[in-house]
């Protein structure tokens, strides 16, 4: 855990998973809730409107939307693009392509070198680093002098 300054307020914390502190978080909550509610009421409500009728930010209300918490009908919903290559997508912060593509380079597969996963080489065996994180003895691998003098004298 690190510590932060709130996003919000300031205030310093040790931060979990988002940069507000807990006073805030709990603030967001309530904040969230009232645009949950205000939208089942009203489903067909623009951007404006809802931001409007809670008292809410529109930008919090466009983060709910990204964060994949609300919904709005496809006739109201705001524009939002793909942050890394600009595309218009419905939610979320990336559209499906640039998922796709960022799933294959996490995983070796889009890597240079045709690597097909991690900890594998171009014919599937297991690569020196891998054995050695598994406890298996690399082939070649030495230890350095110091190891071997002390295994000699135990």
């Amino acid at each position: 855990m690190a510590l932060e300054n709130c996003s919000r307020c300031g205030k310093l914390f040790h931060r979990i998973s988002k940069p507000l502190c807990p006073d805030c978080l709990v603030e967001a909550e309530k904040l969230a809730e009232k645009v949950v509610e205000y939208l089942r009421r009203h489903s067909g409500a623009t951007l404006t409107e809802i931001a409007d009728a809670t008292g809410v930010d529109e930008a919090f209300v466009l983060d709910l939307l990204r964060d994949g918490r609300i919904e709005m009908a496809s006739d109201v919903r705001p524009v939002l693009f793909c942050r890394a290559c600009g595309a218009s997508i419905e939610s979320g912060v990336y559209c499906a392509k640039c998922l796709d593509k960022f799933g294959k380079a996490f995983s070796g597969r889009g890597c240079p070198g045709g690597q097909t996963g991690l900890g594998r080489g171009d014919d599937g065996e297991k690569s020196r680093y891998k054995r050695a994180q598994l406890g298996e003895r690399a082939s070649g691998a030495r230890m350095s002098v110091p190891e071997r003098r002390r295994k000699g004298r135990e």
